[in-house]
């Protein structure tokens, strides 16, 4: 399995109502074995939250705070209840969620409504993350995918690079099912946890603030289509 880390990063930006794209070479992970055991987690109940709650949202309203916008590469918004990302081709499809924060936990229920056949298509959250047009955008992506891996990546002046790499957990819930996942950006602690269960975690003390935001691509590159559903979204610092 390949899971390459080109990206579209379509923000909104200062005071343009739409996004712009940006897109960039990618830099492919090693292969994996894609004979895995497809192992089902059990369902967990979702992490407690712990601190000062910054920022809440069921996506029952539509609002300013979460990035919508269309183009031809994808497109985010409300949708009956959920907050959808479609991305339409082989790079990522991004939206930015306004709350700036330093150290954070970011809790979120995401499911795969549609994906490619081998649901090799990856989503996920963004902490830390920040745009500027001399530098390009920063931060970091924690992010499973649709045949049961996990990752944490590092955004470098529009550049991604794995800090911890792809890893198949069987904590995640393969296909169309619901997982809930917590990213932690607590210093230099970087975490993600899936249905309460740690796949993966590192070190990194480039960024220190920033926004967040959500993040969904399709691998597969005959079925560049990919449609991800975030809900009960949490950010709390601690």
């Amino acid at each position: 399995m390949n899971k390459p880390y080109r990206v579209l990063l379509m923000m909104m930006i200062s005071l343009f109502l739409l996004a712009c794209a940006t897109i960039m070479n990618g830099v492919s992970s090693p292969d994996v074995d894609n004979n895995h055991p497809s192992t089902k987690a059990l369902p967990t109940e979702a992490p407690v939250t712990t601190g000062n709650v910054i920022y809440k949202d069921d996506f029952s309203t539509e609002n300013d705070v979460v990035e919508t916008y269309q183009d031809k590469d994808g497109m985010t918004g409300f949708s009956n209840g959920v907050f959808s990302i479609q991305s339409f081709s082989d790079l990522w499809t991004w939206s930015r969620i306004s709350i700036e924060s330093t150290d954070s936990y970011i809790d979120v229920d995401i499911e795969q409504a549609s994906g490619p056949p081998d649901n090799n298509a990856g989503y996920g959250v963004v902490c830390r993350l920040n745009h500027n047009d001399t530098d390009g955008s920063s931060g970091y992506v924690f992010a499973i995918s649709g045949d049961g891996y996990g990752v944490i990546i590092k955004i470098e002046k529009n550049e991604l690079s794995a800090l911890a790499d792809w890893k198949f957990s069987s904590a995640v819930n393969e296909v169309n099912a619901s997982n809930h996942i917590r990213a932690s950006c607590i210093g230099d602690q970087l975490t993600l946890e899936v249905n309460g269960e740690v796949i993966a975690e590192t070190t990194d003390s480039s960024y220190t603030s920033g926004d967040a935001g959500f993040a969904a691509a399709s691998f597969n590159e005959t079925f560049l289509i990919v449609e991800a559903h975030f809900d009960n979204l949490v950010i709390s610092e601690p």
